[in-house]
């Protein structure tokens, strides 16, 4: 009776780098010993991404500033007296600002033009503000029939065609700016008449 003795090693990882299983010997009774070739275990990975939102750090007025399209609002906006509210962390606004061609447009008709008196140009500019908090996304927005702002009544929302995002009041709502740490800004085709 010949009595065959197979001898086997195995070497089990349970850490994450590659690991190598070295070659084992078996070694029959009757023939010449026989290697195995090593074995290679790939390391085992798991990846999970989690996505933490970011809050905005840009102000009202940085966004103002910012935006070339903007640049008559903006001194509308220091006429009146307003940037550092607009700058306030502790306030919140919604604000539809007028295009440069839409305050070109305004100023081109005598009746429909920007007043010059500090406290008219204030209230002009309360108009196209609201404090509602939190201030609206535009699909927020839109599910609303009106909005209150800070001078006058209110000014009514509605939906529009393409490529406008929406109305208010008499003008069309031509682009939603990045929301600010502040509120959302709204960029209008024409400057806003306060409502009675």
């Amino acid at each position: 009776v010949v009595e065959t003795t197979v001898v086997e090693t195995t070497e089990v990882t349970t850490t994450l780098p590659t690991t190598t299983v070295p070659p084992a010997t078996v070694a029959p009774t009757t023939a010449a010993p026989t290697t195995v070739p090593p074995t290679t275990v790939a390391p085992s990975t798991t990846t999970t991404t989690i996505v933490i939102p970011v809050a905005p750090t840009d102000s009202l007025w940085d966004i103002i500033e910012r935006e070339e399209e903007l640049s008559e609002f903006e001194q509308f906006v220091i006429d009146a007296g307003f940037q550092d509210e607009l700058d306030d962390p502790t306030r919140i606004f919604t604000i539809f600002a007028p295009t440069n061609d839409a305050i070109d447009a305004a100023n081109q008709v005598p009746a429909d033009s920007l007043p010059t008196d500090p406290g008219d140009l204030n209230d002009l500019l309360l108009a196209h503000a609201s404090d509602i908090d939190p201030a609206p996304e535009l699909a927020d927005l839109l599910k609303m029939t009106s909005i209150e702002v800070l001078f006058g009544g209110p000014q009514p929302i509605a939906s529009a065609p393409r490529p406008a995002l929406g109305l208010i009041g008499d003008s069309k709502i031509v682009f939603q700016a990045d929301p600010a740490s502040n509120g959302v800004l709204y960029m209008i085709d024409k400057v806003l008449t306060p409502q009675p």
